[in-house]
Parts: C-alpha cells; sequence; structure tokens
C-alpha cells in the first residue's frame, strides 16, 4: 500500500513539474541610472522644507502638480503629477528624517517607472552636499542620446533647487 501512494505521489510530482508555468518574464530592455552630486550654501533642513513642498518639488524636477498631499512627509504621501508626455503619481516610498527621501513616479500608462533619490549631508555650518539619483526603467531600448539628455535635464533640476534655496 505504501508502495503504490509513493508511486502515485512521484507520478503527480512529475506530471506538475512538466506544466508549463503561467508567470511571463519580460526582459527589462531600458535601465539607466544617472546620478550627480551638489553643494549648496544652505543648512540641510532648508532644502528638506523644499523638497517636502509639493509645489516646489514640481518645480524642481519639471513636473506640473495637479493635486493630492500638502507635504511630502510620510511614506505613501503623495501628488498627481503631469510632465511633457506623461501624467501619474509622484509617490514618497521612503524617508529617513532630513537626510533621505525617495520618490517614484507611477505614469497612468504604465509604460515605464522611475525612482528619484534625495541624500542629504550636512558639511558646515551653512553648506549642504545632495547626492541625487534617478533610476529608470522602460520595457524598450534606451539610446545613448536619450542618457545624455536625461542626464542634461537632472543637472538643470539640480541647478534649480541650488538657485531656489541660495536665493536671498
Amino acid at each position: 500500500m505504501f508502495r503504490s501512494f509513493s508511486a502515485v505521489f512521484i507520478s503527480l510530482a512529475i506530471m506538475a513539474a512538466s506544466i508549463p508555468a503561467q508567470i511571463v518574464n519580460k526582459n527589462i530592455m531600458g535601465l539607466s541610472f544617472t546620478s550627480d552630486e551638489l553643494e549648496i550654501n544652505a543648512k540641510s533642513d532648508s532644502i528638506w522644507v523644499k523638497l517636502n513642498t509639493p509645489q516646489t518639488l514640481a518645480d524642481i524636477i519639471g513636473m506640473t502638480m495637479r493635486g493630492g498631499s500638502k507635504k511630502l512627509v510620510e511614506v505613501g504621501d503623495g501628488i498627481n503629477m503631469t510632465t511633457e508626455h506623461d501624467t501619474g503619481a509622484v509617490i514618497l516610498s521612503y524617508v529617513k528624517r532630513r537626510t533621505e527621501m525617495r520618490f517614484v513616479f507611477e505614469p497612468d500608462s504604465g509604460t515605464f517607472l522611475w525612482q528619484d533619490i534625495w541624500k542629504l549631508n550636512q558639511v558646515g555650518a551653512t553648506r549642504t552636499k545632495i547626492i541625487f539619483e534617478r533610476r529608470y526603467v522602460r520595457p524598450i531600448p534606451i539610446t545613448s542620446a536619450q542618457v545624455d539628455d536625461l542626464t542634461r535635464f537632472l543637472k538643470e533640476r539640480l541647478a534649480r533647487l541650488k538657485e531656489m534655496v541660495e536665493q536671498k
């Protein structure tokens, strides 16, 4: 009896192993990691306030705000935004108060995803080093020209933040 039960069990296991899985794995062909560092003549607290303010964040990252949270301080806080080509939500996905924030942009189209990482390091009484990284993923190739355009765009965004914070 035990042998026949074992034989049935083994037969079922072999049959199950031969059934194709229902999971579809797609190759992600477009992946870009762009990062930059910048020192700003301001305390990290004043930069933190700018990044926590939805309208200011929208201005920095070059998007138009369409509503949402009043502040970006807790994981899950988000704002609806529009870019030149897409609409979607910018959501605070990680926060370490006054030192690191991570946002993701979820476009309505679902065709790509990006994550922005902002790290603030106070380097003196009135200077802050910002380390910024954007991780961008989409299911089609990203050309080197597109990476160059993104890099240039992000440098302009960081310069905009510096200008906003250093204004007297």
